[in-house]
């Protein structure tokens, strides 16, 4: 499973995880990280008034740590986007969901000290060229890629997987090395390079 609620879904543990995340997100220092994440990529909706975008970006992501997929139909969800279709605002539902828990996912990295990640896209033709560029490619956290300048296309900022509107990319954290095949593409000073186990070692000065 690639997140919690698929986990979940596939389990009979599924209100022991959500527990396990409300909890997490009382007064924990991941909480605390995951809600700053959240804030920040709120700053990314272009189509909601400014004043509306930190609240609806909480309320998603509060909503995606219940497990929730349909509170774009919420009453207090329609009444932050306005007039805007369904259609639109399930697009942003869907965007705002997956942010969170990309969030989750940083923070809770960040917490035990990994920095880098596997960008993987969901593999099939809705993949956008930009993501495709980014399959199986080691980025960092501390580091996000701007995918669509490194296709030549026009810059929608730099951003983790599953940070952008209608993605279904996800962040694998590298835990075990050994588990990473080489060579590798690796994403660093704003470029993709192939490098092998020997290279990568020299460059960050990271036992693999």
């Amino acid at each position: 499973a690639r997140t919690w609620r698929q986990a979940a879904r596939k389990s009979s543990q599924g209100d022991m995880i959500r527990n396990s995340l409300e909890n997490l997100m009382e007064d924990t220092h991941t909480g605390t990280r995951v809600k700053e994440l959240v804030a920040d990529n709120a700053k990314y909706i272009k189509t909601i008034p400014k004043d509306v975008t930190q609240d609806m970006a909480k309320y998603m992501q509060e909503q995606a740590f219940k497990g929730r997929r349909t509170a774009y139909r919420d009453a207090d969800f329609k009444k932050m986007v306005g007039n805007m279709t369904e259609k639109h605002a399930k697009v942003i539902a869907r965007t705002e969901t997956s942010k969170a828990m990309s969030a989750l996912t940083q923070a809770r990295s960040e917490d035990i000290g990994l920095d880098w990640y596997i960008w993987h896209t969901s593999e099939d033709v809705r993949v956008r060229n930009s993501h495709k560029n980014m399959d199986n490619v080691l980025c960092r956290f501390s580091d996000p890629p701007a995918p669509e300048e490194l296709v030549g296309e026009k810059s929608a900022g730099h951003y983790q997987a599953g940070n952008i509107y209608n993605c279904r990319c996800y962040s694998a954290p590298v835990v075990l090395w050994k588990n990473v095949s080489w060579p590798h593409r690796v994403y660093a000073d704003g470029k993709i390079s192939s490098m092998t186990k020997q290279q990568f070692k020299k460059t960050f000065g990271i036992e693999v």
